[in-house]
């Protein structure tokens, strides 16, 4: 399973975070992103920090108009349907299913952990996304938390 970091609008991130919104559609999407992976959620201009994560619970690769035919009604009214409805015929792209939204505790701006904001979705190295969990929930015990969430998947 993969880690990744995707910019988006604060007003995307927070619908997420609310659970208003239950898929996300993306035009540039790494296609190392997996059912299972998380997804940090790094808002732009001007607010320029990670907000919180979330996990894919799926995920569908296709053109515009096959994901609109499909999964409309899960894209609620946010900001990439609007984006969606303007892309050309043809155009590739996937959408990731939501589940488990987590807000951060204390959003952090990446340049406070040496690390810079990306441009489009960027996989993460263990160690980075190990850094990111413990200032984003500093009252977090990740290392149980890691192993509570493994039983759970091994009873699955």
């Amino acid at each position: 399973m993969a880690s990744i970091i995707l910019p988006m609008k604060k007003a995307a991130a927070e619908k997420i975070l609310r659970g208003e919104v239950k898929a996300d559609a993306r035009r540039r999407l790494t296609s190392r992103v997996e059912a299972g992976d998380w997804v940090y959620m790094y808002a732009t201009t001007p607010t320029k920090k990670l907000l919180g994560r979330f996990k894919v619970s799926s995920i569908h690769r296709t053109v515009v108009q096959e994901l609109v035919e499909k999964f409309g009604d899960l894209l609620g009214n946010g900001v990439g349907r609007s984006k969606l409805a303007s892309a050309k015929d043809g155009t590739e792209v996937a959408i990731m299913g939501i589940e488990s939204p987590m807000r951060a505790e204390a959003p952090t701006d990446l340049r406070d952990i040496d690390m810079y904001p990306p441009q489009e979705s960027t996989v993460l190295t263990s160690f980075d996304e190990l850094v990111i969990k413990y200032k984003l929930w500093p009252g977090i015990n990740w290392e149980a938390e890691e192993e509570s969430l493994r039983r759970r998947e091994c009873q699955n």
